[in-house]
């Protein structure tokens, strides 16, 4: 038998509304396999989702046929090596989430954040710096509190 490869299985044309899942399978067509029988594609029609090869998770096979999104290390893996990201952000939720350091997603949010904070200061907005902390903005802008 051969070592299990990583795919990544989604459903045609719904891939934005129901979400991709990363699968280990020998081959493309065990991979629709192991997706068709996964909670997230249970009602899907089995010739409608597409598996494409992930080489860069394969070495996260740990004996699971398919990543879980709610386990911390495959999260971690799913973000940094395949740049997977929420399809529905909960700031709350990236809080708490194991990758969000490694999350381009987040990283962008916070950024946009920090704009909006200093919207009037391009200096701040353009070094990421915080505005509770910046000499810049205060001088820019005296007597005036950065936006929480």
């Amino acid at each position: 038998m051969s070592a299990k490869k990583a795919y990544i299985c989604a459903v045609k044309d719904l891939e934005c509304e129901l979400g991709s899942l990363v699968v280990f399978a020998e081959t493309r067509g065990k991979a629709i396999g192991v997706a068709i029988h996964s909670d997230l594609f249970e009602d899907a029609d089995w010739r409608e989702i597409r598996c494409r090869r992930a080489p860069a998770l394969d070495d996260c096979y740990r004996g699971k046929d398919e990543m879980d999104w709610m386990d911390d290390q495959d999260r971690l893996d799913m973000v940094v090596k395949q740049g997977f990201y929420c399809n529905d952000i909960d700031r709350d939720e990236c809080e708490r989430c194991a990758a969000r350091e490694e999350c381009q997603y987040y990283q962008d949010q916070l950024f946009e954040e920090k704009m909006e904070w200093c919207e009037e200061c391009a200096v701040c907005s353009y070094d990421k710096r915080d505005p509770d902390n910046c000499e810049i903005y205060e001088a820019a802008h005296p007597g005036k509190e950065a936006k929480p």
